[in-house]
């Protein structure tokens, strides 16, 4: 296989609430969401990934640039798990988000690929 879906539902960090957190409330609920995504990828467990792309789909609140930040904490959950080698240019280049009118509302699912770069 060589795309993986990890799917969440719930509360997700918004760039613009990251930006306005002082660093101890951010991290809070940081911490938080990152356990949440953890749950989800121990799921699914997903093989290590060289070299990939992520898509994400969402919808909720938020514009489509504001789900950056929760696209960040689970990129990082992934790598810090040992999914991902390391996460820069060298491995990885390229992440789209859209925002999908039909999904419900709070949710997230990030599509991995992998891709010879």
């Amino acid at each position: 296989m060589n795309e993986y879906e990890l799917f969440y539902e719930g509360k997700l960090i918004s760039t613009n609430q990251a930006k306005s957190l002082h660093w101890r409330a951010l991290k809070k609920l940081t911490d938080a969401l990152k356990i949440k995504f953890t749950e989800v990828i121990n799921e699914v467990n997903p093989p290590k990934f060289k070299q990939f792309e992520i898509e994400v789909e969402f919808w909720s609140k938020f514009d489509t640039d504001n789900i950056a930040f929760s696209a960040k904490i689970m990129i990082d959950a992934l790598k810090n798990n040992g999914y991902f080698i390391e996460d820069d240019k060298r491995f990885w280049r390229k992440l789209t988000i859209t925002a999908v009118e039909g999904m419900k509302n709070n949710t997230i699912l990030f599509k991995i690929k992998k891709v010879k770069l």
